[in-house]
C-alpha cells in the first residue's frame, strides 16, 4: 500500500516531465499471464482491459528508442514475472548485454 501511495501524483507527474530516453538498447517484458493477486481484486474483463491497455503502454515504450522491443510472456504474471519465467528475465539481461556491446 505504501509503494503506491504517490504513483498517480508525484511519481506520475515526474514522468511526465521526464527526458526522452536515451538511444540504448532496451527490452520491454509485458507479462500478460495469470496473475494470482490480480485475479482476487478484479473480474476477468477488467483484466482484459488492463492486459490490453498494459501492452500498449509497453509496445509504446519499447518503440519510443531505435533499439526498443517488446517482448510478451502470455505464461507469467505481472507480480511474479521473474519467478514465472527467469529464463525470459535472463535472457533479456544476456541480449542488452551483448546489444551495448554492438
Amino acid at each position: 500500500m505504501h509503494e503506491s501511495k504517490n504513483i498517480y501524483d508525484e511519481v506520475a507527474e515526474e514522468l511526465r516531465h521526464a527526458p526522452a530516453l536515451p538511444d540504448l538498447p532496451l527490452i520491454v517484458i509485458t507479462a500478460l499471464g495469470r496473475d494470482a493477486t490480480q485475479a482476487q481484486l478484479w473480474p476477468e474483463h477488467v483484466l482484459s482491459e488492463i492486459h490490453r491497455i498494459t501492452s500498449a503502454l509497453h509496445a509504446d515504450l519499447a518503440s519510443s528508442v531505435p533499439r526498443g522491443e517488446q517482448r510478451i510472456l502470455n505464461d507469467a504474471g505481472h507480480g511474479f514475472l521473474h519467478e514465472d519465467r527467469p529464463d525470459a528475465v535472463l535472457q533479456a539481461i544476456t541480449d542488452l548485454l551483448h546489444r551495448v556491446d554492438e
